[in-house]
């Protein structure tokens, strides 16, 4: 629901622009957890049309996907694992599976933002957003075995009497908190080519939602998470349909999907910069928390980068189109426990590019005639991390840890792939 405050042309109080306030509830039915409960607050101030101010509060509840409670547990021998406790990579017996005593999560939210599109320069959006977590009972992968995770989950971790690691269990688990601060800005900017067909709808409107001052988050599509990163349950919203934002970042970009869909020619640009300012875990009451920004880690790519970059855009003319996407992250680092033999690793910063050209034959001109297998057919040439770019992990004395080598790491590298697809 959304109720109007202030109209701009209407009332005493239309010098102040538009005021309004937005709020909405829903209530989720999962067996063996019972209802659980989303809810948004609002409010949302539009001095003038291309200016937009917003406050939300979010609350939501997720239940463990089906996958993380009832997998069957697995065992698999002399898997390569990193110890960090005694500085030495080893073969162990690592379980996996469901863990059936995951709880649900709660989460409460805040994010502030201000949307600026220009009357002057249509189809262009800046944005400037301040995002807020506060979060109970998180359900994570099995994080990266610090000293600081040995500590707190003792009873997942199996050593033999001269201490060498022999297995450890990595099924999900629950955090009992995690806090976390950020501010993202950046621009999205899109345009036409040459003349364009007509288009229906209300004449005036400009640009997507988030260009208009709607809290809709312009999204991009995402790398998989790395390995040890924290995951969200299928039943849960992604984090890029709240009104309000996600703690896994809303990404910068436009809509995805659009170029090819629609007839005549387009560009898109979006570039977003993300300032993380807090991220901590408080893995059980009583234990210390672990700040990702300074020495704690969950993944197996370190802890929570400080600086995030996001690109992603496009053109598309006359069936030939070209869509790239580009991230950044700063390095991290994860600290030893300063006993003797253990080590602190360094993780480099990393920068990834992947580029996407594809060609549509049915808007080649006359070429489907003369080639009738054309018709309805489309090329496409994929090249993921062009760059060839992949994380650097060393030690405190420099080396490379055997389970960090680049084979180990990304066994893949630059990828290219070459399609064929076509409609009969």
């Amino acid at each position: 629901i959304e109720i109007p405050i202030v109209d701009r042309d209407l009332g005493p109080l239309g010098f102040l622009g538009e005021v309004a306030l937005n709020s909405n509830i829903g209530i989720t039915d999962v067996s063996d957890f019972g209802n659980l409960l989303d809810y948004t607050a609002g409010i949302r101030w539009s001095p003038t049309r291309d200016l937009t101010f917003s406050a939300s509060l979010i609350g939501d509840e997720n239940a463990p996907s089906v996958s993380q409670l009832g997998t069957p547990i697995l065992t698999t021998p002399n898997a390569t694992f990193f110890d960090f406790t005694r500085n030495e990579t080893v073969l162990i017996d690592r379980i996996t599976g469901g863990n059936p005593l995951l709880v649900a999560e709660k989460r409460r939210d805040l994010k502030l933002g201000v949307n600026w599109s220009p009357a002057k320069i249509d189809r262009l959006n800046f944005q400037v957003e301040y995002f807020r977590n506060r979060s109970r009972n998180t359900t994570a992968s099995f994080p990266l075995l610090t000293p600081e995770i040995e500590a707190a989950f003792t009873g997942r971790v199996v050593r033999d009497g001269s201490g060498q690691l022999i297995s450890v269990d990595q099924r999900a688990v629950n955090y009992a908190e995690e806090n976390s601060q950020r501010i993202r800005w950046g621009f999205n900017f899109s345009g036409r080519i040459g003349a364009q067909p007509p288009r229906g709808g209300r004449p005036g409107r400009r640009g997507p939602p988030a260009a208009r001052g709607g809290s809709r988050p312009a999204s991009e599509a995402g790398d998989p998470p790395a390995p040890g990163a924290r995951t969200r349950p299928p039943n849960a919203k992604p984090p890029g349909a709240r009104p309000a934002g996600s703690r896994q970042a809303s990404r910068g970009g436009g809509r995805r999907g659009g170029f090819g869909r629609r007839r005549g020619g387009r560009w898109q640009i979006a570039l977003y910069h993300s300032y993380q300012i807090e991220d901590e875990i408080l893995i059980a009451p009583g234990t210390p928390a672990l700040d990702l920004l300074n020495g704690s880690a969950t993944s197996n790519l370190g802890g929570t980068p400080r600086h995030r970059i996001e690109l992603s855009g496009g053109i598309f003319n006359n069936g030939m189109g070209m869509r790239v996407s580009g991230n950044y992250r700063s390095a991290t680092h994860a600290d030893g426990d300063g006993a003797l033999g253990s080590s602190d690793l360094f993780f480099s910063d990393l920068t990834s590019i992947n580029l996407r050209f594809f060609l549509l034959m049915d808007q080649r001109g006359t070429l489907t005639k003369k080639i009738p297998l054309l018709k309805g057919s489309r090329i496409a040439l994929r090249i993921n991390n062009v760059l060839n770019n992949i994380i650097d992990v060393r030690d405190q004395d420099g080396d490379v840890p055997l389970s960090y080598q680049p084979g180990f790491i990304d066994p893949v590298g630059r990828y290219v792939e070459i399609s064929f697809r076509k409609r009969f």
